[in-house]
């Protein structure tokens, strides 16, 4: 789902293993950079992490623009446009 403006705010907290929730969010990031596609923004997608997941996102190369004092310090990762 995704916000009128086209942003979203999701907190993920893996439960279990690094590995299996990369299986399980690698999936999920390509689905919403696709579905970004469709709505017009060019497959753009950024996020705030929690300290648990930030070495997952940064295994599944999100670019990653360090903390955002806006938000609590939490790293903050961008996708930029998607090539199709």
């Amino acid at each position: 789902m995704f916000s009128d403006g086209g942003w979203v705010e999701l907190r993920t907290k893996p439960t279990f293993g690094c590995n299996a929730w990369e299986e399980a969010e690698g999936p999920l990031l390509e689905y919403a950079r696709l579905r970004r596609v469709e709505l017009g923004y060019q497959g753009r997608l950024a996020l705030h992490s929690l300290p648990q997941a930030e070495g997952c996102y940064q295994r599944l190369l999100l670019p990653d623009y360090g903390p955002d004092p806006e938000k609590d310090d939490l790293i903050y990762f961008e996708y930029g446009i998607l090539e199709l």
